[in-house]
């Protein structure tokens, strides 16, 4: 504004000194054009023709001379209106220039727009993409809190199978000692049994030798008979354990050690499957307890993870906005030079006109 105040000053100082200049130009031609007019006090014996010729001389004359003022006029005043088009057309080259500027400038900041917003959008996308992060990390933690569980419960359940498993072992393991433990007390009884029977067979012989051989007093026994009974009784006792000897045992020694091996070979694989499991318990319980160990660091790590990705997303949030708040300004700052612009463009066009006017007016009232 203050530019096409300084403008409008000096059209108007210029229009009044060349309007000065102008009519000091005019006054002198019109005092020099009349030092050459003729006087009229000429001498009383010219006659009428030659003062009438004298004054028709003098019209022309003055005819010349205001056909020169109106003509020095017309071209001072295309002078004034040259000089007011030179001085606008320059204007109108700068304002054009900055026009150009201003374009460009709008430009530049359209297209910082259209990265903003594409950035924007990035952003939006990177904020999305790291809050779905983020559930997922969640979800993760939980799928991985309710596998822990999981594995909790079917260690906890294979662990209650294998005590089952060891207890009923167990007792297939006392069961054989027990029937190992009858079988032997069978196998002593019938060893027990064979001896007595040889102990009966020389008891009976010792009798038979008594009772058929006299004694050293040649007197024998007087109760024939009780012995007779008793030889009886001893007689189907050994005929009862011959049996016994002869007859085949229910349960053989080749079962018996076969039964023994086999408790050996089975106590044997249970202890090996024992050890094992419990190995494979101790590993599992080793492992479970390292994943407790390790559960509060990755739960930390994890827990940084997002903290950092939500920084992250709230720095670039935040650039974002500030680059949003400049372009802002930016698009004000142009917004208001292209009113600036606009007010000057009308200012100067009111200004031209006002100074053609005036001029015009100026060389009317200078030549009346």
């Amino acid at each position: 504004m203050s530019g096409m105040t300084g403008l409008t000053n000096r059209l108007k100082g210029m229009a009044f000194s060349d309007m000065k200049s102008n009519l000091s130009k005019q006054t002198n031609t019109l005092s020099m054009r009349r030092t050459h007019i003729p006087s009229f006090s000429g001498s009383p014996h010219k006659s009428r023709a030659q003062l009438e010729k004298e004054l028709s001389d003098v019209q022309d004359q003055l005819d010349r001379a205001i056909q020169t003022i109106n003509e020095a006029g017309e071209a001072e005043e295309e002078i004034i209106k040259l000089k007011i088009y030179q001085d606008a057309s320059v204007e109108l080259d700068e304002l054009v220039q900055e026009n150009t500027a201003l374009e460009l400038d709008l430009a530049k900041i359209t297209g910082e727009k259209e990265f903003i917003q594409g950035e924007s959008e990035k952003l939006k996308e990177g904020i999305n993409e790291m809050q779905g992060n983020v559930t997922k990390n969640t979800e993760e933690a939980r799928a991985l809190a309710s596998h822990k569980e999981a594995k909790e419960r079917t260690f906890s359940l294979a662990q209650d199978r294998q005590n089952k498993e060891f207890r009923e072992v167990e007792n297939e393991n006392k069961r054989l000692q027990e029937q190992l433990d009858k079988l032997d007390y069978e196998l002593s009884l019938i060893n027990s049994d064979l001896k007595n029977v040889e102990d009966d067979s020389e008891v009976m012989k010792n009798l038979n030798e008594e009772f058929t051989t006299p004694s050293k007093n040649g007197i024998f026994d007087k109760n024939q008979e009780k012995l007779t009974a008793r030889i009886h009784e001893l007689t189907v006792l050994s005929c009862l354990k011959s049996e016994a000897k002869t007859a085949k045992p229910k349960v053989s020694k080749a079962e018996i050690e076969k039964a023994q091996r086999e408790l050996g070979k089975t106590s044997q694989r249970l202890e090996l499957e024992q050890s094992s499991r419990q190995s494979s318990l101790q590993e599992k319980q080793e492992l479970l307890a390292q994943r407790e160990r390790e559960r509060p660091r990755l739960e930390k790590i994890m827990k940084d993870n997002a903290k950092w990705e939500l920084r992250q997303s709230e720095m670039l949030f935040d650039e974002l906005k500030k680059e949003k708040k400049e372009y802002l300004i930016k698009l004000q700052e142009l917004n208001r030079q292209v009113k600036e612009r606009n007010r000057r463009d009308i200012n100067f066009k009111d200004t031209a006109s006002e100074i053609t006017m005036r001029s015009t007016d100026n060389s009317i009232a200078a030549f009346n």
